[in-house]
């Protein structure tokens, strides 16, 4: 039989109640026995909500429950403290991004790794969704070429819902998510060097900055550019990787990649046709939603450079 980890939950906010408790409850390997939060109403109603056993507002005692792995999904000027104090304990450690928001506390965090002997994580999951997994095997298969430049791309609307802590990280929304797109960039070109980076300051109230833009150089002269808006009209992130044989766009929200091989001149017209079906497809199985037989969604991955448009079904 396969052992099942007991697994604490850090935080009974909106991430820990909409991402952390419902992935944790899905997986069969995760016995989400615990929750933990320094103010008890708050850990007492999502533990009433989501059939969890036991209830800590002391952050010792919830450690001494004998759990095999925490999360922790309070905001990040707390994360250096629980990380460092769970690791002391053999406890193994999934932090969310950011990481820390000063570099002492990070290293702090580093280093209580190396002194223990449970594992520290820091949340990249976009790293692992279906269309980037599909991105980096193609690369590894040699389909992209030389990958020679990435871009990530964010437009974020200010009428979405936000956490209440973001206006006092230093660049409010960029530091709280710019660690999407960087590592991101960082897993297809390498280790990232600062060419330049411009900023665009708000004068008024909230988020202090309106956009950023930055390069970066990788490994063997690949070059990277992360672009973030912060008064876009709506909320979309994508990433494109360019190769010399391949080129893809990743719609990160919608899970979708598409990736299209070297043009020819011939196929110009068809490419255009293939785009256009593909956009029309999208809107369909991704605003619409399309009914599947399990009642679960239909992810399409689509490769327009196959000569007749072929699907391949992925469930989610």
């Amino acid at each position: 039989m396969t052992r099942k980890y007991e697994v604490g939950v850090v935080g009974c906010g909106s991430i820990a109640k909409e991402r952390h408790i419902p992935a944790l409850q899905t997986n069969p390997r995760v016995s989400l026995s615990t929750v933990y939060d320094h103010h008890w109403p708050n850990a007492e109603k999502t533990a009433e909500d989501n059939d969890i056993q036991n209830i800590y507002d002391d952050y010792e005692s919830f450690l001494a429950s004998d759990l095999d792995l925490i999360t922790i999904s309070t905001p990040p000027f707390t994360h250096a403290e629980y990380t460092v104090e769970a690791l002391e304990t053999g406890t193994n450690v999934l932090c969310e991004k950011p990481m820390a928001v000063e570099l002492e506390d990070a290293e702090n965090m580093i280093s209580a790794a190396e002194r223990s002997s449970a594992e520290l994580g820091i949340v990249h999951n976009f790293l692992y969704s279906r269309s980037i997994r599909k991105a980096r095997q193609l690369v590894q298969q040699g389909k992209f070429g030389d990958v020679r430049y990435v871009k990530g791309i964010q437009f974020s609307s200010p009428r979405r819902d936000l956490p209440s802590w973001y206006t006092d990280l230093p660049g409010g929304l960029f530091f709280d998510e710019s660690p999407h797109l960087l590592y991101l960039i960082e897993a297809f070109i390498g280790d990232l060097e600062v060419v330049n980076a411009t900023a665009q300051k708000n004068e008024g109230d909230g988020q202090p900055l309106n956009s950023v833009t930055a390069t970066f150089t990788g490994t063997e002269g690949r070059q990277g550019q992360l672009s973030m808006i912060f008064d876009a009209p709506l909320s979309e992130w994508f990433f494109v990787i360019c190769g010399t044989k391949r080129l893809a766009v990743v719609d990160i929200f919608r899970d979708i990649i598409v990736h299209v091989g070297q043009e020819r001149s011939f196929t110009i017209g068809g490419s255009s046709n293939r785009s256009l079906w593909y956009r029309t497809v999208r809107i369909w199985s991704s605003e619409i939603g399309c009914p599947y037989p399990s009642g679960r969604s239909v992810l399409w991955i689509w490769d327009v450079a196959q000569p007749i448009p072929e699907f391949d079904r992925v469930l989610s």
